[in-house]
């Protein structure tokens, strides 16, 4: 029961952006025969649209809302000890706490942190153009494949375990809650939606698959403490630096190019001035009845009737929207708008209504109606309208929803049409050209000034009669004693030079490093390592753990990409 999660260091994994991804499942029928359908072949069997959205598009779903209820779960206890409301728990705090309820809130976070790291894995490696539901099929797919070979694929008590140990999914005295449980899987017909508890179900068997594997692959991995130290005290240095700093506005033209340049910069470029991708998108408002109580329970109503919509492929939404919308105790009003094409930031202010809950990055529907990545094109689209096929054309992945807005209301969207970004005539695109092109000839003059001086400062004995000439020729100079990449106010373009420092000699001249403000020369005048029980406490509390997790999943990375090559993976273009 998160064994693997509970031995390794959840502070190395704490960077990963948190991706709260809402719960949809979908019901389909399993893999089909080679043709246009084929979305990806593993082990010499083909594997359709309909199993990238099974194991794909809401195995990441699913794995990003038991992330998420992990999380709300973690929120919760926080905020149930931390009597001060400071977001965090002192040392009185943790003591009215007691030891249980700490590792309980320190298990949920470990767990957040894991299945984070597992959807980036999952929804990230893979072929770099195919999509990240393609992509977490095929890993799902090779994890059971693998899990099997080994003897390690859980059966139904080892899964039903599991789940039952989850923090997310117990009551304060730590035994398991149904209720949490049965509100995480959803309802449908007044019971348990047994199809999403199956798709659930098979999700957390591969989670459980994927720690075996680690543990048969890596859970051994151990770091050479001595070298790593070593390696600790040469990035922990401190600076104490030289800067010449040249300003890019100084470089910048005084007259505009002419209008023949710009013209032959345009042709030079014209793929990168592009119309804004646009989107035709249908709006379903469902507001409830006045007679009707807007609460957890008609929220499950509503997302049970989503997902009978999404079990038809998104098809005759309308009529079933409709026949819902009389169902006794769960009435709404349906409200349908379908809005022309526009582009992301030119949408009607229907689109631009608040959503409450959603997935990180989706404030507005607008928002959630970009998230779509297939629709048919506008021609394609206006003859479909045209021969009555519009509606069976349809596709689920063209769906998303429901989505709480701030008003109380419910809404379901359809992108009914994508119009792709074409090149822009040079009319439209001049402007746009115009300031690009000045861009350019002020970073050219900009690069050649600091080149020339680089060269000439490189040739001194020393780094004051070097930065005494970067003086004279109008740079702006300063010093900056022990830097450590992490100083308040520092020059962003030092921020990133990490590596440029380290490699550079005291008493010469880093590579030349450039932010937005312009081109900076440094010198590094003197360096040192700091220690004591500070940066001891770093090394085994922090650094090692972190190394090490770090290795571990670099490791699984490079098993599963040889996986693709053991299996015979093949990815097709849609």
């Amino acid at each position: 029961m998160l064994e693997f999660i509970r031995k390794n260091s959840w502070i190395a994994l704490a960077a990963i952006a948190a991706i709260l991804i809402g719960f949809l499942l979908m019901d389909y029928a399993g893999k089909n025969v080679m043709g246009s359908d084929r979305f990806a072949s593993v082990n010499e069997t083909n594997y359709s649209y309909a199993d990238q959205v099974e194991l794909g598009e809401n195995g990441l779903r699913m794995l990003g809302m038991l992330s998420s209820e992990c999380q709300r779960h973690h929120a919760g206890m926080l905020a149930q000890f931390d009597t001060n409301k400071d977001g965090q728990l002192d040392d009185k705090e943790r003591a009215a706490m007691g030891p249980a309820n700490e590792t309980a809130l320190q298990r949920n976070l470990e767990a957040v942190v894991f299945l984070n790291q597992l959807y980036q894995m999952w929804a990230g490696i893979g072929p770099n153009n195919s999509k990240e539901d393609t992509k977490a099929m095929t890993n799902r797919i090779i994890v059971r494949e693998e899990a099997k070979k080994y003897g390690v694929y859980p059966d139904k008590k080892q899964t039903d375990t599991f789940i039952e140990n989850l923090a997310a999914f117990q009551n304060g005295s730590g035994d398991f809650d149904a209720e949490a449980y049965m509100q995480f899987i959803g309802k449908k017909d007044g019971n348990i939606n047994k199809e999403r508890e199956a798709a659930f179900h098979s999700l957390v068997a591969d989670i459980i698959a994927w720690n075996a594997l680690q543990a048969i692959l890596v859970d051994d991995l151990k770091i050479n403490e001595a070298i790593e130290g070593k390696m600790l005290d040469i990035n922990q240095q401190t600076f104490d630096l030289s800067t010449a700093r040249l300003h890019r506005a100084k470089y910048a033209p005084s007259t505009d190019p002419s209008e023949e340049d710009v013209k032959a910069f345009w042709e030079q470029n014209k793929g990168k001035y592009l119309s804004k991708e646009r989107r035709g998108v249908t709006l379903f408002t469902l507001t409830p009845a006045e007679n009707v109580k807007n609460d957890d329970n008609f929220r499950a109503d509503i997302e049970e009737l989503y997902e009978t919509v999404m079990e038809a492929n998104g098809r005759a939404v309308v009529k079933q929207l409709e026949t819902a919308s009389t169902r006794a105790g769960s009435e709404f009003i349906v409200k349908e708008e379908t809005y022309p094409l526009a582009a992301r930031d030119q949408m009607a202010a229907g689109l631009a209504t608040p959503i409450v809950g959603a997935d990180q990055g989706i404030e507005t529907i607008a928002d959630a109606a970009f998230t779509v990545e297939d629709a048919p094109a506008p021609a394609v689209y206006e003859q479909r309208k045209e021969a009555g096929k519009a509606d069976s054309e349809i596709k689920a992945g063209q769906m998303r929803g429901v989505y709480s807005t701030k008003d109380g209301k419910y809404a379901i969207i359809r992108v009914n049409t994508i119009e792709k970004p074409t090149e822009l005539p040079y009319e439209e695109a001049r402007a746009s050209a115009l300031a690009d092109l000045k861009t350019k000839l002020t970073s050219d003059k900009l690069h050649q000034t600091a080149q020339e001086l680089f060269a000439r400062m490189e040739k001194e004995d020393s780094l004051d009669k070097a930065f005494t000439i970067a003086k004279e020729v109008g740079a702006e100079v300063a010093t900056i004693d022990k830097f450590t990449g992490e100083m308040e106010n520092a020059p962003a373009a030092l921020l990133n030079a990490g590596e440029a420092l380290l490699t550079t000699d005291t008493g010469k001249l880093a590579p030349i490093m450039e932010d937005k403000d312009g081109i900076l020369l440094v010198g590094i005048r003197k360096r040192s390592v700091e220690d004591g029980p500070q940066q001891a406490a770093i090394r085994t509390g922090y650094y090692f753990p972190q190394l090490e997790n770090i290795h571990r999943s670099e490791i699984m990375t490079d098993w599963l990409l040889q996986c693709y090559v053991k299996y015979k993976v093949q990815v097709a273009q849609h």
